[in-house]
């Protein structure tokens, strides 16, 4: 009787412990939840782990993704760590789909309505397509009037030639929505709404009015945590490959302790013996088959940990005060309800392998240890999951996004300043945006955009050519992925955007840059088109009708000047014709007079007691300085080697020949 004393005591200890820790921790996260939103994150993700990031990217591919060169141009990992404050590995991967899809053509139908589109078409969209569609995309502005007469009369004259912008004529579109006022408009739609997220749900969670609701929904999400290195879905890709013959050796090893149990009543002794070889027997076993399955374990604790936050997670969903948000919460709730029998009996699983000073979850582990409770529910939870699959993606689809939305508007927050995109389909690609700036940047120079032609950029080396291609281009992205700008405002038509920047040979391949380059020049051309790889008609019809935007710093530069010169004229010549929205950096002078087609911007520098000195500051006009030979001076060239190359340049100028 004294010894069930003590163990009933200490497991009453044990619970009682657990339930302070949890509570303490619990406050802990809550504060530094508070303290942390809106501040820049430091997560510092494991190089393992980057690499397996796309794991719910590669099970919902999409035709208009941004390509693997773009992300490299525009350094994407460094953008995303930038905005990931996740807490959960499904928000982790939801953010990285969300980041590497603009939602210009959603699931290869463009959203948007034709130019052209006549209110009867309209009226033969069903209300719940339309539903589908305003849910989706409630803060998009569109021009739904027919563009085929030019309103010249109306273009712009903003920032001519003043330092810090450039403009062209940009005809001024008829009236559109502003973001999230008034009807939206009819719009086609064809996506995965699982893959998308709106404005609306980031201003939610932005709300200070909701910082209750935020911290809750966080802490949920913190209690989901992590699969480690890998992503769920290869640990369930894994899950068809496996050979599982059951749990009939754990069966006999319960039996045995049963027998040796039994036995005592007739024999201590023996009893005893046989208890003791029975548990070797139990732990030998169990260990050898822990080692095997321990990769699915995880899988299985992070589902399990999943659908109890779940439960959490779609009540603090159905409190949202928008439709949205509370369909999401009722989705999650009804799934979450078809793996009652998936999750009954399987709490004692939840920690089960973690490392914790919870005294509690040491008592369940070695409970678990003796009993083989972790094997028994793995075959049951193996045929679960395999029957699944589709659910399992919904719940973590609705999961990730919620976590994703929290991250996006702490980025929001972070931001020195930031606007709401208002997009417009008003038949030629435009962009007009004030105060544009890097993101990654600290203290950022902003430039003003006003242009609907391609751009030629010259400068100097190092003057800000390159960094303000990249600062256009990823304001475009996020314009098009979390609703958020980093400028004073942006309004533009919506992309599919594509860059050409910082190419490199190809070893493996044997392709020289050379090859690389032309490649890459290709398959923007190539989109441009409507060419796209593995697309079917319609879709390939629907992709040529949003416009390109494109990023080519250097063009041609791994080829002789002469060639380099007369093939880059021919393919900006291309893009232009093909309605593409360029922006070109080149050193090549040449080309602003053979592509009047392109208005000619520059990055200057001044010289101050013999530095350079740059400003960053965007100029209508093209380059009238150079500074590579100058810079050779400054890092410590020898004067007899500048002072010549100065006198050979000076010459080649004047003659327009090299001279020995």
């Amino acid at each position: 009787m004294t010894i069930v004393f003590v163990i009933a005591a200490f497991a009453a200890a044990a619970l009682y412990l657990g339930y302070v820790q949890k509570k303490r921790e619990r406050r802990d996260a809550a504060d530094i939840f508070r303290t942390e939103f809106g501040k820049v994150p430091h997560k510092n993700m494991p190089l393992e782990r980057q690499q397996t990031i796309d794991g719910y990217y590669r099970r919902h591919p999409s035709a208009d993704t941004l390509d693997d060169i773009t992300c490299n141009d525009l350094e994407f990992l460094r953008l995303y760590d930038r905005i990931d404050s996740t807490q959960s590995s499904a928000g982790e991967e939801y953010l990285y789909r969300l980041l590497r899809v603009p939602q210009a053509l959603e699931g290869g139908v463009l959203f948007t309505p034709n130019a052209d589109e006549t209110e009867s078409t309209a009226e033969k969209h069903t209300p719940q397509a339309l539903k589908k569609a305003d849910a989706l995309y409630p803060y998009i502005s569109i021009n739904t009037e027919s563009l085929s007469e030019k309103h010249s009369s109306k273009a712009r004259e903003k920032g001519a030639g003043g330092a810090g912008s450039a403009s062209a004529a940009v005809d001024e579109p008829t009236s559109s929505l502003n973001p999230g006022n008034g009807e939206r408009p009819a719009a086609r739609a064809r996506c995965q709404e699982k893959c998308v997220l709106s404005d609306e749900e980031i201003t939610y969670w932005q709300d200070p009015a909701h910082e209750k609701e935020r911290i809750d929904l966080l802490c949920a999400l913190k209690d989901l945590g992590h699969t480690g290195r890998f992503s769920l879905y290869d640990y369930m890709d894994s899950l068809d490959s496996l050979e599982w013959k059951g749990s009939g050796r754990s069966v006999f090893v319960l039996l045995l302790y049963t027998v040796s149990v039994a036995v005592m009543f007739i024999s201590v002794q023996i009893g005893i013996l046989l208890l003791l070889a029975a548990l070797v027997i139990g732990l030998v076993h169990y260990f050898r088959e822990k080692s095997r399955i321990e990769p699915y374990l995880i899988s299985f604790r992070y589902l399990l940990r999943m659908m109890k936050q779940a439960d959490l997670i779609s009540t603090i969903l159905l409190k949202g005060d928008s439709e949205e948000l509370r369909a999401q919460g009722k989705a999650l709730a009804e799934v979450n309800a078809g793996f009652a029998g998936f999750r009954r009996g399987s709490g004692i699983l939840m920690s089960s392998g973690d490392s914790s000073s919870n005294p509690l979850d040491l008592v369940l582990d070695y409970i678990r240890i003796l009993f083989h409770l972790d094997l028994f529910k793995f075959s049951s939870m193996l045929s679960a999951v395999r029957q699944k699959k589709a659910e399992i993606d919904t719940e973590i689809s609705i999961v990730g996004r919620a976590d994703a939305a929290v991250a996006a508007a702490s980025c929001r927050e972070s931001l020195p300043e930031w606007c709401r995109p208002e997009f417009t389909a008003c038949g030629e690609a435009f962009i007009d945006a004030e105060d544009l700036y890097h993101p990654l940047l600290e203290n950022a120079v902003p430039n003003s955009l006003h242009t609907d032609r391609p751009i030629l950029l010259t400068g100097s080396n190092a003057s800000g050519k390159s960094t303000f291609l990249r600062s256009v281009a990823i304001c475009a992205l996020l314009a098009q992925t979390i609703w958020t700008v980093p400028a004073k405002s942006w309004r533009s038509s919506l992309f599919r955007i594509y860059s050409s920047m910082a190419l490199k040979d190809n070893l493996q391949g044997h392709e020289s840059y050379y090859m690389v380059e032309i490649k890459s020049l290709k398959r923007i051309l190539d989109a441009a088109a409507g060419d796209g790889s593995g697309m079917h008609s319609e879709a390939a019809a629907a992709a040529a009708s949003v416009p390109v935007l494109a990023f080519i710093d250097e063009v041609l530069r791994g080829t002789n000047t002469i060639e380099r010169i007369a093939a880059s004229t021919e393919i900006l010549h291309a893009f232009a014709a093909k309605g593409i929205l360029t922006f070109a950096a080149t050193h090549d002078i040449e080309l602003t007079d053979l592509l009047p087609e392109y208005d000619n911007y520059h990055f200057g520098e001044e010289i101050e007691e013999g530095d350079v000195i740059f400003h960053y500051h965007l100029q209508k006009g093209r380059a009238t300085t150079r500074n590579a030979i100058r810079l050779l001076g400054q890092i410590g060239f020898a004067p007899s080697i500048t002072e010549k190359a100065e006198e050979r340049a000076a010459q080649f100028e004047k003659t327009g020949k090299w001279s020995l």
